[in-house]
């Protein structure tokens, strides 16, 4: 069995990595010209950045739809596994996470697909966890609402026959209420005899209890550094609950400019100016039909946030007042974040060279 190196996910004391490149528009509903196509040749451009620069992961997200409007945000996303077995080819150190819906993806076929990435990379695969529900993608496959307070229930079946087979147990049977097998065994397995590091974007209570329970990091949704502060105390309280330790970690829309007004410039301009509007509406209607009426209420107060970042903490600024707002998050208790960019290509070398030696200097990396 391949010798596996050490993840970047383990050494760092502040996590950075990388989200949705594999989605055109990124995390942004913007109707500017330079926004994120999520094209091939770009993603694998913006992948080697990464890894030569030492950020830790690549996290991408899984649609099968759209959200409209004129631009159709995420209508265009490259399948998570496939895109994470192509970067393994021409990345060495990152961290690939790929993404699976627990109502469409089997755990008998995730597990041989995962080992296999881990194999391939040599010990860099992770997997995205998501038991969340989105109509018009659900749809396309067939596949029926577990209603909102059950969806859990079949993650936790779910997971249990995915870490079984993972761990290359002798071929069982299993018999729950929303899966059934027979005989299953996985060969390959990982290179970590206790699998892939495990992640959830949950927000609910009863995602979190099932994150706290299961996952090794969880990504949350946070309105500001001090109310982060509180979400990550109840957290890693609910998993030392259960002898776990969860690391808490949330995504940020970032803008980063040589000055902080051409910075807030340029955040009103694709975030409010350029808005696409029909989208941002789509969305919110998405969370309100998909049983989480409170959350989608309190989108429709924030259409800049979800404009700028799907609702993501925005990180504005100058180099130095970036890398200030990270050292606040990391300070308020989380372990890192994923970042995203209205156009990663054109944007991230200002982060790597003038705000990453920074967060170094802190302690932070």
């Amino acid at each position: 069995m391949s010798t596996a190196r050490k993840q970047p996910l383990e050494e760092q004391k502040f996590k950075i990595g990388l989200f949705s490149l594999n989605a055109s528009g990124g995390i942004a509903m913007t109707r500017v010209p330079e926004r994120w196509r999520a094209e091939w040749d770009d993603i694998a451009d913006v992948a080697r950045l990464a890894d030569r620069a030492g950020l830790d992961f690549l996290l991408p997200l899984q649609r099968w739809r759209g959200y409209g409007g004129e631009t159709d945000p995420r209508g265009w996303c490259m399948e998570t596994m496939t895109l994470a077995a192509a970067l393994s080819g021409i990345t060495e150190k990152i961290s690939l996470f790929a993404t699976v819906q627990v109502s469409i993806v089997h755990p008998s076929w995730a597990a041989r697909a995962i080992a296999t990435l881990d194999q391939a990379s040599h010990g860099r695969a992770g997997l995205n966890v998501v038991c969340g529900w989105n109509a018009k993608d659900f749809a396309m496959f067939g596949r029926n609402d577990v209603g909102a307070d059950r969806r859990y229930d079949q993650g936790e079946e779910w997971i249990q026959i995915f870490s079984r087979l993972i761990r290359g147990e002798a071929p069982f049977d299993f018999e729950g209420e929303f899966f059934q097998v027979r005989g299953a065994h996985c060969s390959p397995i990982c290179v970590r005899q206790e699998g892939p590091a495990l992640m959830s974007a949950a927000f609910t209570p009863a995602g979190r209890s099932f994150a706290a329970k299961h996952c090794d990091l969880l990504f949350t949704t946070i309105s500001s550094i001090e109310n982060g502060k509180r979400h990550v105390e109840q957290l890693k309280a609910e998993s030392s609950r259960v002898d776990r330790a969860i690391e808490v970690c949330t995504p940020v829309h970032v803008v980063c400019r040589e000055t902080t007004s051409e910075a807030e410039e340029y955040y009103a301009r694709f975030a409010t100016t350029f808005a696409d509007i029909d989208a941002v509406n789509s969305y919110i209607d998405e969370n309100s039909n998909a049983g989480k009426p409170a959350l989608a209420a309190a989108m429709k107060l924030q259409r800049k946030r979800i404009a700028g970042g799907f609702g993501s903490l925005g990180v504005i600024g100058s180099p130095q007042a970036v890398a200030d707002q990270l050292i606040e998050l990391q300070a308020a208790g989380f372990s890192g974040v994923s970042i995203s960019f209205v156009d990663f290509k054109s944007e991230l070398p200002l982060f790597l060279s003038d705000v990453l030696p920074k967060l170094e200097r802190a302690g932070l990396r």
